[in-house]
């Protein structure tokens, strides 16, 4: 679990980060990464990995614009759509903001609250996470001592080899992520993926057509990769498999 803190007031981001450590203590849980800002833009530089282990505590109000939190947390989840999102603010006016904004935060912690309230809240969102996380039977999820990538499976065209030795790079329909790990490490964690070259493999629930003379597999807006002569025959049969099943 990776939980993430903005706050620009530092007494109340100590504080938070306190609280949260505490918990984390309490079950045994040291090894979940605590992260802490005042900046958004140093928060989203910072979130590099995608699932719902990741869990975000956003103070709506920062500096002089009310709602800087807010969309701070629709960028997350445009990076992360899996990601869990708690907001903590003193203004709890704010609170039908956060459903306009369409973020699917987990909850809303008014500053105003007891501490013995705000851990029962923060617990029950990290608990929930505990319990969750990697559960997603629709999520493409793959870990390795490097990362831990999870992301909508639906989302995913391809993912192919770089340039850069140990490293990956996931096509997908709204972005495009590079990551340490191999193809056979993929495979071996999600075997709904299909290797059409040594180089590539694919969601062929994606695929929407085969080019057999110049052995191309085509996505949504002519996104392509390849197919080696071996695998062609393999790729062209599994898709016409899966389609028959639907």
């Amino acid at each position: 679990m990776n939980i993430y803190i903005l706050e620009d007031n530092l007494s109340q981001l100590f504080y938070l980060e306190k609280l949260i450590k505490q918990i984390l203590l309490q079950k045994n849980r040291q090894n979940c990464k605590v992260k802490t800002f005042e900046q958004p833009k140093d928060l989203i530089n910072n979130v590099k990995e995608r699932g719902n282990h990741q869990l975000f505590f956003l103070d709506i109000e920062l500096g002089q614009n009310d709602k800087l939190g807010l969309l701070t947390a629709k960028k997350i989840k445009e990076l992360d759509p899996l990601a869990i999102i708690v907001f903590i603010s003193s203004h709890s006016e704010f609170l039908p903001l956060t459903f306009r904004y369409q973020t699917e935060a987990f909850d809303f912690i008014d500053k105003n609250l007891c501490t013995k309230e705000k851990i029962e809240r923060i617990t029950r969102a990290i608990n929930f996470v505990i319990n969750n996380s990697h559960s997603m039977k629709t999520s493409f999820f793959f870990e390795n001592q490097n990362n831990i990538l999870q992301i909508p499976f639906e989302k995913i065209f391809f993912i192919e080899t770089s340039s850069e030795s140990h490293r990956l790079i996931l096509h997908g329909k709204n972005e495009i992520i590079e990551f340490y790990g191999s193809i056979s490490e993929v495979l071996k964690q999600e075997p709904r993926l299909l290797k059409s070259h040594r180089s590539y493999i694919i969601n062929p629930n994606n695929v929407v057509k085969i080019d057999k003379k110049e052995r191309t597999i085509y996505f949504e807006r002519g996104i392509k990769c390849y197919a080696s002569r071996s695998k062609l025959k393999f790729i062209t049969n599994s898709i016409s498999n899966i389609r028959k099943e639907k």
